[in-house]
């Protein structure tokens, strides 16, 4: 059995790492895998809970409720993205970033740990390894994909740059989407970013919160373009006679399940690549189309209108 690279997709908030259980299950996988998600060393680095630790201690001590204070003072301000994502891209890559957008990283050790550096080690141990691999990513575009390719790719050339025994040739590449209605996935977000917050106040040896941007200006681009990609995932790579090489990369993908978690975690499989009875191209992209949008549904909206139009024309 190959060795598989499973690559979880969905935008911020809407349960991508819950979905590591539900896709071993369904394809029957091996259990043991080496999960590379930079986020998560980030979270759990001790400059980054240190950081973020003190803003939501300055920011907290005059409320007597965390809960309030997270809700007042962090979702959407902006003035705390800026410093969250200050902390984040320090940590990340101290030197890279502290030039790029002028960054003060004195808050860091004197020898920072670069996660960019490390994430990449890690990935190229484990191709050489045959190791399982997770890793995640919003998959606004096809990017990780390539990323991962370019990656493997750079050990497959011998000193002629020619190529020899790929590394990525054997493994099985698998993509699982977590698909959430967007304002049901702004309002996760929302939860999510309170409880996180109030748990790492009383406890700061967990992973610290990120706080991501979730205004209509900057999360529902993103929104859009992660369903566009899907969408041409599908199309141009999966569900094709012709496979569309420049987008999709020379690498066949194996499979790609794409779950409904509109219903609070009650996963729902909606499309399956190598189930003939989940992999009907039409059927999937009007679900997509029709099932994750930005909010209240035509049919919802229609309804109300039509009331509030009947309760005028009793009136009159």
């Amino acid at each position: 059995m190959k060795p598989y690279l499973l690559i979880l997709c969905g935008a911020t908030g809407s349960g991508k790492s819950s979905l590591i259980e539900y896709t071993l299950k369904h394809l029957n996988l091996d259990s043991n895998y080496k999960k590379i998600i930079i986020d998560d060393y980030i979270e759990s680095d001790k400059n980054y809970k240190n950081y973020i630790h003190k803003i939501i201690s300055e920011e907290c001590k005059k409320f007597d409720n965390i809960d309030e204070c997270a809700s007042t003072n962090f979702v959407n301000n902006k003035e705390m993205i800026e410093k969250f994502n200050r902390g984040y891209w320090c940590v990340r890559d101290k030197d890279k970033i502290e030039i790029k957008h002028n960054y003060n990283c004195n808050f860091i050790d004197k020898y920072p740990k670069n996660y960019e550096k490390y994430s990449n080690e890690l990935l190229i141990d484990s191709l050489k390894l045959s190791k399982n691999i997770i890793v995640e990513g919003q998959c606004k575009n096809l990017s990780i994909f390539h990323w991962l390719l370019s990656m493997a790719n750079d050990l497959c050339l011998n000193d002629k740059n020619e190529k020899i025994n790929c590394l990525l040739d054997k493994y099985d590449v698998i993509f699982a989407y977590s698909m959430i209605d967007y304002k049901v996935l702004q309002k996760n977000n929302i939860n999510r970013l309170i409880n996180k917050i109030g748990e790492f106040y009383k406890d700061n040896k967990i992973n610290a919160p990120r706080l991501p941007d979730i205004s209509n200006k900057v999360f529902k681009p993103i929104y859009k373009s992660i369903k566009f990609n899907l969408i041409n995932l599908i199309k141009k790579c999966i569900l094709t006679n012709k496979v569309d090489n420049k987008y999709c990369t020379d690498k066949r993908i194996y499979r790609v399940l794409i779950y409904d978690n509109n219903n609070n975690f009650q996963w729902k499989l909606i499309f399956d690549s190598g189930n003939n009875k989940l992999n009907n191209k039409t059927k999937i992209i009007n679900y997509i189309k029709r099932n994750f949008r930005f909010g209240r549904s035509v049919k919802k909206t229609f309804k109300k209108t039509f009331k509030k139009t009947f309760k005028r024309f009793r009136k009159n």
